[in-house]
């Protein structure tokens, strides 16, 4: 049986005005250590800096990093089939939603053949979003916009105070339970929590030259020699706390013992998808979130093998 075609996988940036999705782009550009492909809504925006460029046709940018950016001025359809036509292409496409767009109606189009949805990231300027939220004529869009998110990044913490985060914090959580969330100042996201390249025994872990607020968060991992039971998956996956971000691995489960599956999962979101490429070997979880949020005593209880009738 032929190997199937990898998915690209899509991560749709969405967020108010201002909220800060461009520099958390451009962030990302700087620092990814992985060769991605961004559709962005103007390039002049994004400010990406000339040392970075290797070439540049008008509709299409081409990194030193090996990532491409690509320009919505033609429309998604026209963007989507730019990316797709590349001789080599990219295995990651993040797309950055305009400030008026519902991010979930774009996400749409990551069931599209080829292409899967990791996440919706949704950025919130934390001076604003509640009064946004408020306004009589963009509310609704700003709503909408948190609905759809699988991780907010909750922007410009610098700014406001701290009972003020305390109570964004209160009023995201009423809101929107189950969402995680991460604090940023200047949107600096590290790479590992808004990409997932679930590669078997390794770990992503912050780079020293980023360990700002922006980066302070801690890996998990676990590992289980015997395949594990789905169920038992499904459990350990809905327990998870809300201050895991994200977790990723690969798995073998005990109704296919001789195939592996692919995990990924973002705030409420969760896939599981055939690993054609599997070598023996345990199955193992990394999770990614904010410092002591997973008890390292749980985590050893998990996961473990049916004791023996």
């Amino acid at each position: 049986m032929p190997e199937a075609q990898a998915l690209v996988r899509v991560t749709v940036v969405g967020g108010d005005l201002g909220a800060g999705k461009t520099s958390l782009l451009n962030h990302l550009l700087r620092t990814t250590s992985q060769p991605i492909a961004v559709i962005v809504n103007d390039f002049g925006a994004l400010g990406i800096d000339q040392d970075l460029v290797e070439h540049s046709d008008g509709t299409t940018i081409a990194l030193a990093n090996g990532c491409i950016c690509c320009s919505l001025a033609d429309g998604f359809a026209s963007a989507l089939r730019t990316i797709a036509d590349l001789d080599d292409g990219p295995e990651r496409l993040v797309v950055e939603a305009s400030g008026v767009a519902d991010p979930g109606q774009i996400a749409a189009y990551a069931h599209a053949p080829g292409l899967a949805l990791d996440s919706v990231v949704v950025v919130v300027d934390a001076a604003a979003v509640r009064e946004r939220a408020r306004d009589r004529y963009v509310g609704d869009v700003v709503l909408r916009q948190l609905h759809a998110a699988d991780l907010l990044v909750v922007n410009k913490v610098d700014l406001v105070s701290s009972d003020e985060l305390a109570e964004l914090h209160r009023w995201l959580t009423n809101a929107y339970s189950g969402v995680p969330r991460l604090d940023t100042v200047d949107a600096r996201v590290e790479p590992a929590l808004l990409l997932d390249t679930p590669t078997h025994g390794r770990e992503h872990r912050p780079s020293p030259d980023h360990s700002d607020t922006a980066s302070a968060y801690q890996t998990w991992a676990i590992e289980v020699d015997a395949p594990v039971c789905r169920s038992r998956l499904d459990e350990f996956l809905a327990a998870l706390p809300d201050g895991v971000y994200r977790a990723k691995g690969i798995v073998r489960l005990s109704d296919d013992p001789d195939n592996a599956v692919v995990l990924h999962l973002v705030g409420r979101r969760r896939s599981l998808e055939r690993f054609d490429r599997w070598s023996d070997g345990p199955s193992r979880i990394v999770a990614i979130g904010r410092p002591g949020a997973i008890d390292d005593a749980w985590l050893r209880t998990q996961l473990t093998p049916d004791d023996p009738e």
